[in-house]
């Protein structure tokens, strides 16, 4: 799969959609003499090319720079220092910026503060690696070579894993893009394959407390979930790319690429061509979050706010939304204030 990332033809040939966005239902009521909260989008911090966002303990977030093959992590009173990652993508496995990562795209953090990081580039490389608290790097998955094979951890092949997501017991979930696949890596580094069939490019993943998981499957233009069990069903997107809000049998998204879920179980959508952030809720609803469909940069309320290719997304347990605005270059939060 070209990168959405980088690829810069992808943006002259897509087909920039209407700037109106729906009536935002999502408001705290307002007690009298008070005036409501409204969604608002805000700047967190500027990176080069951030695709991957997820968040720590004590307030922490940690951002992938694809352009800079680096993990960065901004701390609670918004100082910026480097987690691993010496600026040149390479395969070096050592501590901070003495390891060098390649092109690293999404990623996700365990109970334990660990960072996993899917990356590789036009099948180069092809690992999912772990950062510890500490910034030491190693690859637990895959051996560089892209391809398709279950195994023991380093021996396993990718080919483009994009996405990537931890359950509470130490698993890890690996969107395998061009194998179309949704892998599972256990504690012991073994990979499976979890989920396979009807997939297209898959991209963005998460889980939810029920231990769901929940796929942006970004060339079919539609969100899929995969039980604990592995069955897959469709859960929002009519299939054709295109923009339109609604119930899930007649919602459109195009190309989305990042998924969160919050502590209500409601979905949030890196709608990359549609430069906009969707919401579905458990009953199947598709809205517009924020954003207008016009491709570039504003940021205030949800409405009027602007994007630039939104990728990973992220949730923090207050309903705040965090985005990875890649060619906006920054980390956007989206807040009702």
């Amino acid at each position: 799969m070209k990168r959405i990332i980088i690829s810069l033809k992808i943006f002259l040939l897509a087909i920039i959609f209407s700037t109106q966005s729906c009536k935002k239902s999502d408001s705290t009521p307002s007690t009298p003499g008070t005036t409501p909260k409204k969604l608002i989008v805000s700047t967190v911090a500027a990176f080069s090319t951030p695709t991957g966002v997820a968040l720590g303990p004590n307030g922490k977030i940690y951002v992938a720079e694809y352009s800079k093959s680096i993990i960065s992590v901004i701390a609670a009173n918004g100082n910026i220092s480097l987690l691993a990652g010496n600026g040149n993508p390479g395969f070096t496995n050592g501590t901070g910026a003495n390891a060098q990562l390649f092109y690293p795209q999404q990623i996700t953090i365990d109970a334990a503060e660990n960072v996993f990081v899917v990356g590789g580039y036009n099948g180069v490389y092809d690992k999912v690696r772990k950062i510890t608290p500490n910034g030491t790097v190693t690859a637990i998955a895959g051996n560089g070579t892209p391809g398709y094979s279950d195994g023991d951890g380093v021996n396993a092949q990718f080919k483009n894993p994009f996405g990537i997501v931890s359950d509470l017991q130490g698993n890890l979930f690996v969107s395998d893009a061009d194998n179309h696949k949704i892998r599972k890596i256990n504690s012991a580094n073994v990979v499976s394959t979890f989920a396979s069939g009807g997939f297209n490019e898959p991209s963005g993943i998460t889980i939810d407390a029920s231990g769901n998981l929940y796929v942006a499957d970004t060339y079919n233009n539609r969100i899929k979930k995969i039980t604990p069990a592995g069955i897959v069903s469709i859960v929002a997107g009519t299939g054709t790319g295109g923009y339109k809000d609604g119930t899930s049998d007649v919602a459109q998204f195009n190309w989305p690429t990042g998924i969160a879920v919050d502590k209500d179980g409601n979905l949030f959508i890196g709608d990359a061509l549609n430069h906009r952030i969707r919401k579905i809720t458990p009953a199947g609803v598709v809205s517009t979050y924020a954003g207008t469909g016009v491709q570039g940069f504003a940021d205030g309320e949800s409405s009027v706010a602007i994007f630039n290719l939104p990728t990973q997304i992220a949730v923090d347990k207050e309903g705040n939304v965090y985005v990875a605005d890649t060619y906006n270059n920054r980390i956007r939060k989206i807040s009702l204030q």
